[in-house]
C-alpha cells in the first residue's frame, strides 16, 4: 500500500504530515486502514501524531478507541499523560480502553488517578474493574504486590 511505502521509504519528519492527514481522513475505511498499518508495523514515530489526533475534540470516539488500543499495544510509555486524561473522556468506551492501555504501559505515576477512578461509586462498574486490573498490572510490572504503593522511578 501507499502508506506502507511512505512509512518505509521516508524519514519520519517527512512522512508524518502525510500519515496525520490519512489518519484524520473523514472516510472511515481510509482512517481505519492507516491505523491498522501503524499497528501492524508498530510504527513508533506515529505515536505523537496519533496521540494528538486522539486529544482533538473533533475526533470521533471510535477512532480514539482505536488509537488508544494501538498505543497500548505498541507500548509507548510517553503516552501516559494522554491516557490519564482520557480516563475522564465523555464516552465510556474511551475511558475503558484508556484504563486497559494504562495497565499495559502505565508507570507507577498512573496509579493515583486509576485508584481515584476505581473508587468513584457513580462510575460504571466495568470501568472501575478495569482500573483496578490496570493498577494490579502496573504494580506487578514495577515489583510491587496488590495494595502496595510503588515508588515512582526517577
Amino acid at each position: 500500500s501507499a502508506m506502507a511505502d511512505l512509512m518505509s521509504r521516508h524519514e519520519p519528519n517527512i512522512c508524518m504530515p502525510h500519515v496525520a492527514a490519512i489518519v484524520r481522513s473523514s472516510h472511515p475505511t481510509i482512517s481505519r486502514d492507516a491505523l491498522a498499518m501503524i499497528r501492524r508495523h508498530k510504527y513508533r514515530p506515529a505515536m505523537r501524531t496519533v496521540l494528538d489526533i486522539a486529544t482533538d475534540a473533533q475526533t470521533a470516539s471510535d477512532k480514539i478507541c482505536n488509537i488508544v488500543d494501538i498505543v497500548g499495544e505498541i507500548g509507548d510509555a510517553s503516552a501516559q499523560a494522554v491516557l490519564l486524561g482520557l480516563l475522564n473522556h465523555e464516552f465510556l468506551m474511551v475511558r475503558r480502553r484508556a484504563a486497559v492501555a494504562l495497565g499495559r504501559i502505565g508507570g507507577a505515576g498512573a496509579i493515583p488517578q486509576l485508584q481515584q477512578c476505581a473508587s468513584e461509586s457513580g462510575s460504571n462498574r466495568r470501568f472501575r474493574e478495569l482500573c483496578l486490573r490496570a493498577i494490579d498490572k502496573i504494580q506487578k510490572r514495577n515489583g510491587g504486590g496488590p495494595g502496595q504503593q510503588v515508588a515512582e522511578a526517577s
